[in-house]
């Protein structure tokens, strides 16, 4: 309720990537904000398999307008071998769901992620197809030093740090 007494706030972001974790809170902080008829649109990450049609139906009426989707991958493989909890099916229930409610879908992908193959990428390409996500990016994959594959890089033959 602090937001109204700003004034002129118009637009959101929720930067919290287990915004809708667990799903009873969300949905209470969704039916609160319903109730509070607030004003402003907003738009969060979203974790696809911790959702379902009532929070998405309850997004809407709270005023969502986009979510960001760490898809990554379309490939239930890769997504295994990335410590992701989502699956491919997951996205493919998700996303027209989310489309149908009014909210905007952008999917972020990754590719070359060790153990890619051509066979992987077509499963993302042929994922974006299926889904359809309003708007997605594909970035190639690096070798961060923050995350957990960095202390594997050699049994992954990987050299350099970045794109060296």
């Amino acid at each position: 309720n602090s937001l109204r007494e700003l004034g002129n706030v118009t637009t959101l972001t929720f930067i919290d990537d287990t915004f809708n974790v667990p799903k009873a809170r969300f949905k209470e902080i969704l039916r609160m904000m319903i109730r509070n008829k607030y004003e402003f649109k907003w738009n969060c990450l979203y974790r696809s398999d911790h959702g379902d049609e009532e929070a998405i139906e309850l997004m809407g009426r709270a005023g969502c307008e986009g979510v960001f989707l760490g898809v990554e991958s379309g490939s239930d493989r890769m997504l295994e071998k990335m410590n992701k909890s989502a699956r491919r099916k997951d996205y493919l229930k998700a996303i027209p769901l989310l489309r149908n409610a009014g909210i905007s879908t952008y999917a972020s992908l990754i590719i070359g992620f060790p153990g890619e193959t051509y066979d992987t990428v077509q499963e993302t390409i042929s994922l974006v197809e299926e889904a359809q996500p309003e708007y997605f990016r594909a970035q190639l994959w690096y070798c961060d030093p923050v995350t957990p594959i960095w202390k594997k890089r050699e049994e992954f033959g990987i050299r350099g740090s970045g794109f060296q």
